[in-house]
């Protein structure tokens, strides 16, 4: 059989996970999704993403590749092997890609979304999804504050001690707070992240 590179876009919920990568003890979205594709291709399967996600974080679209042998149209793939997955991670798009595509590598940029409500708008079927803040500022005053973020800067007093990145400049390409329905989202857009 003839191996192929399969781009794969995820949605999770992340509440039950201990972030993408995996790990010694607790269930990671990188453990389910190899444990699952291991299971449909009857070996074991790495998968590589575009970036590792922390505990209780969620995605939209996270990017990640991996190799398959298995005869599946790519259109077919996705609902392939989401009979494999459980309830709380989705594939969403699937597609074959160059062998030289690396959902790392060949990402161009990343994009994070933080959503935060107040105590007025607060709705508990949004608990594991936003941040409740008191006394939130005018959107206003976050933006200039926000504007601050975009260009290129060394980001080392941000980062955590354990961040083995060697260079800490990263480029913010945006940096915003909007409203979408009673909340309040912050949207950041670089071209990588620190730990």
């Amino acid at each position: 059989m003839i191996s192929r590179r399969l781009k794969i876009i995820l949605s999770y919920d992340g509440t039950d996970f201990y972030g993408w990568q995996i790990q010694n003890e607790g269930r990671t979205v990188q453990g389910v999704l190899e444990e699952a594709l291991s299971r449909m291709h009857k070996k074991s399967i790495r998968v590589t993403a575009a970036g590792r996600t922390d505990s209780g974080v969620h995605a939209r679209g996270q990017v990640c590749h991996f190799d398959t042998e298995l005869d599946i149209p790519e259109n077919r793939f996705r609902n392939a092997i989401n009979t494999f997955l459980p309830v709380d991670i989705s594939v969403i798009h699937s597609v074959f890609v160059d062998v030289n595509f690396h959902a790392r590598f060949s990402a161009k940029r990343r994009v994070y979304k933080y959503y935060f409500t107040d105590s007025i708008g607060y709705n508990v079927f949004n608990r594991r999804f936003c941040t409740q803040i008191r006394d939130i500022p005018e959107i206003d005053i976050l933006n200039t504050c926000a504007e601050k973020l975009r260009g290129i800067h060394d980001f080392t007093t941000f980062t955590s001690a354990g961040d083995k990145n060697e260079s800490k400049i990263r480029e913010i390409y945006s940096a915003s707070f909007y409203k979408e329905g009673d909340l309040i989202v912050f949207q950041i857009d670089g071209n990588a992240f620190l730990w």
